[in-house]
């Protein structure tokens, strides 16, 4: 807590107890130190061991180092003090763009950056909660190196009005893709409870750049769980898809780095997966275990490309069928024309057929 002294303080500085009493352009500032009121959280722990570990490292940058850091921070302001905005230290400033960068999952950086570019604000459409799906719908693209940051809160009373603090990094950086966000596993993974009907889930978003550790403002907002039902109507669509997060233990894939989308709406389907062989020459299979629903079974055709041992092109047109049995489900690649080589990458928008 920061007060405005009396004029019975005036000139004096120093510790006395939980008092500090400072000078800061011609003011004499007096802050009580304050104390925590209950067990700390592990997110909170985490933060606290980040910003440790960060204000160590400053330590053992160079002289030069240094200097460019507290240059740079000579064009920065921070929050008001008593009405007025307060310069940063260069210091404070490393503290601050490298834990913006250290709780995305990046590394600390040493060097300062040369300029603090301007970071865009978070523009979308809606977001819908439900017990099966958390998305955020119509993310305007942003171009690397900017990455959107996502920050949401387990499932609170109705009653709630404000729980951003409550709020944990479930996408430490992620682009969106074709507009939407689709977070459900991550929110699954990270918050480990599903929100029930009727409870309020807290999000903020933001725009990180990765190079400089700058963020946008953030943009908050609250939503309440509704049934899968309730947000189709109000517009809410998920499209189906699989990666490796979904592959089954029980079989041998001879499929790796794979991506499958389903679009939603017409009959097309992008796949980006690498094919390392198989038991018969073009052709390679990954099983899931996750169950294929019925409007996106079926086949589908699509491109590939590999290299020979000279290095020259091979293009190959591959057909995709999705199938579906008890135990898992099959996606299997074959060549159909072309010039078949190993490992092949097959990618790309394919139309699918009934």
């Amino acid at each position: 807590m920061i007060v405005r002294p009396s004029i019975a303080f005036s000139g004096f500085s120093g510790s006395a107890k939980d008092v500090t009493a400072r000078h800061v352009h011609g003011r004499s500032i007096l802050s009580c130190r304050t104390w925590p009121t209950g067990m700390a959280t592990p997110v909170q722990l985490v933060r606290r061991a980040s910003l440790r570990q960060i204000s160590k490292s400053f330590q053992t940058l160079t002289a030069e180092q240094m200097a460019a850091w507290n240059t740079l921070a000579k064009g920065v302001k921070s929050k008001t003090i008593l009405g007025e905005a307060a310069e940063i230290s260069g210091l404070n400033l490393y503290i601050k763009l490298n834990y913006n960068r250290v709780m995305a999952g990046y590394s600390i950086m040493a060097d300062a950056p040369a300029a603090l570019r301007a970071v865009p604000n978070v523009v979308y459409e809606a977001a819908w909660v439900t017990p099966t799906a958390v998305i955020i719908k119509g993310v305007e693209h942003e171009e690397l190196p900017f990455k959107l940051v996502v920050r949401m809160s387990g499932g609170q009373s109705n009653g709630v009005s404000k729980g951003w603090s409550k709020t944990v990094i479930i996408s430490p950086g992620m682009e969106e893709d074709w507009g939407d966000a689709d977070v459900t596993k991550l929110y699954f993974s990270t918050i480990g409870v599903q929100p029930a009907l009727g409870e309020k889930v807290f999000l903020e978003m933001y725009w990180l750049n990765t190079n400089t550790g700058v963020t946008g403002f953030t943009i908050q907002d609250a939503i309440t769980c509704i049934t899968d039902e309730e947000a189709a109507i109000e517009g809410l669509t998920v499209r189906f898809k699989f990666n490796e997060m979904d592959l089954y233990e029980g079989k041998t894939s001879s499929v790796t780095d794979y991506d499958l989308d389903f679009s939603t709406g017409i009959s097309a389907a992008y796949i980006d997966a690498v094919c390392i062989a198989g038991a018969t020459e073009g052709y390679s299979s990954l099983y899931l275990n996750t169950e294929f629903p019925e409007q996106v079974r079926g086949p589908f055709y699509c491109v590939a490309r590999s290299t020979d041992a000279n290095g020259n092109l091979k293009v190959q047109l591959c057909i995709v069928e999705v199938k579906h049995s008890k135990k898992y489900d099959q996606i299997a690649i074959s060549t159909m024309g072309g010039n078949y080589g190993h490992p092949s990458h097959v990618f790309g928008v394919g139309i699918r057929y009934e």
